[in-house]
């Protein structure tokens, strides 16, 4: 199973985004666009794991639930990209999130939960963000964008099913 951690976008925000992507989709120079039903911000990217490790993972995360920090406000402050400038590989909501957020401790408390149980994750820079398409073919242009707000009230952990739409499916949900 391919599987990661994060936090769903609710159904206002993701209107707001699907509602962005589709009015400036003539414009955006990427072939492949995200279901909304599929936007999310990941916490920490697992990979490809036996199904075996399920029980650990849900260990690891119910040892975390009296620290849960409650809900987070996000904000999706930004148009951005990754991979090279000229030919971006995805498409991002750029969110900010105060550095001494008691989340940011949950996170790095979940990833050391973890390690305790021999599972890695993705050791990139945590940087918030929701993907909104793949596959660029030139630059990004300047567009308009107005700052979302929401609350992400729950921990997800999502099987990803390549080639599905949408592709992410919820096994397991913890209140923040």
């Amino acid at each position: 199973m391919r599987l990661f951690f994060a936090l769903p976008v609710p159904p206002g925000a993701r209107a707001a985004l699907a509602g962005f992507t589709r009015a400036h989709r003539a414009d955006l120079p990427f072939r492949r666009f995200v279901h909304p039903d599929d936007y999310h911000l990941t916490v920490a990217f697992l990979g490809e794991l036996p199904d075996a490790v399920l029980p650990a993972l849900l260990r690891s995360v119910d040892r975390l639930r009296p620290s849960a920090p409650g809900p987070l406000r996000i904000r999706l402050e930004a148009l951005g990209a990754f991979g090279p400038a000229e030919r971006p590989r995805v498409l991002v909501a750029r969110g900010r999130l105060d550095p001494e957020a008691p989340f940011l401790r949950y996170r790095d408390a979940l990833v050391a939960a973890l390690a305790d149980e021999g599972i890695a994750v993705d050791r990139k820079p945590f940087v918030p963000h929701v993907t909104l398409a793949r596959d660029g073919t030139a630059p990004l242009p300047d567009l308009p964008w107005t700052p979302i707000a929401y609350a992400a009230a729950d921990l997800v952990l999502f099987r990803s099913d390549l080639g599905k739409k949408p592709m992410y499916t919820p096994l397991q949900a913890w209140p923040l």
